[in-house]
């Protein structure tokens, strides 16, 4: 099982009590670049996903050095509380929407200093110097949990790997239909605060299908442990209204624990 998805994971060095907040927010390093040809995903012509987009997620997802507390979709419904070292108890993510993807626009681009590649620089989307491009996605809210219920739309910024063709993602993004997405809270973006951002660095946008099952194309063959016993939208919402306890997760030698192991 992938390291994202467990219940005890390591944790970067260095991680300190200060990061908790940060943490919580699902703030995530820039996207890993593709150096391989990319991942077939496992499900894709069960949900007639774009392939092109899903294989590109799934291959950042498997990439990406990003560690969280969480094991799966059950612990994300917003009524479910993390206290990370003894911080203030609150979701892990800003919310979940369920709904549909009405328009997908150009937003920034993004390189790095050379002089320090801990420094981002902005550009302009189509720059050919970009490393990583942010589109926006308009969503049309049918039933929001946590910081967009009662939303009709959330804007969502959406990283795209610059050595990718940027217009084939855009146009799959635009053609996806029915979405699951679950959020981080805004403040990623600085040149737009306000957007939200994909949690596990985009690969918890996920695909609502006729009989609103959910799947997240993204994680390949993790999808379906990922989510559990909530394969629907209705099995989110009823989990969403039940009272949780509070999980304590404390930071061992490098490693994430959790009080309901």
């Amino acid at each position: 099982m992938n390291q994202k998805m467990t219940r005890r994971s390591t944790v970067a060095a260095g991680i300190a009590v200060a990061a908790a907040s940060v943490l919580l927010a699902g703030c995530t390093t820039a996207p890993a670049t593709v150096t391989s040809a990319p991942t077939t995903v496992e499900n894709a012509a069960d949900v007639e996903s774009p392939a092109y987009l899903f294989d590109a997620i799934q291959t950042r997802y498997e990439t990406a050095e990003t560690v969280v507390p969480e094991a799966s979709l059950e612990d994300l419904v917003p009524s479910q509380k993390f206290s990370i070292e003894g911080s203030k108890a609150q979701s892990l993510a800003g919310g979940i929407a369920f709904g549909k993807v009405i328009k997908v626009t150009p937003g920034a681009s993004y390189t790095v200093s050379a002089a320090d590649d801990l420094v981002d620089i902005e550009l302009p989307f189509d720059s050919p110097n970009a490393l990583w491009r942010v589109a926006i996605l308009t969503v049309q809210v049918e039933r929001g949990l946590g910081d967009v219920a009662g939303d009709k739309t959330v804007e969502v910024g959406y990283v795209l790997d610059a050595t990718l063709d940027a217009d084939k993602l855009v146009d799959q993004l635009d053609d996806l239909g029915k979405v699951a997405v679950v959020l981080n809270r805004p403040g990623k973006f600085d040149f737009d605060p306000e957007l939200y951002s994909v949690r596990w660095s985009g690969a918890l946008l996920g695909l609502v299908d006729k009989n609103k099952e959910i799947s997240f194309p993204g994680l390949g063959h993790e999808s379906e442990e990922f989510v559990g016993d909530l394969e629907t939208v209705d099995d989110v919402v009823a989990e969403n209204k039940k009272p949780h306890e509070t999980v304590e997760v404390e930071i061992e030698s490098n490693t994430y624990v959790r009080s309901d192991e």
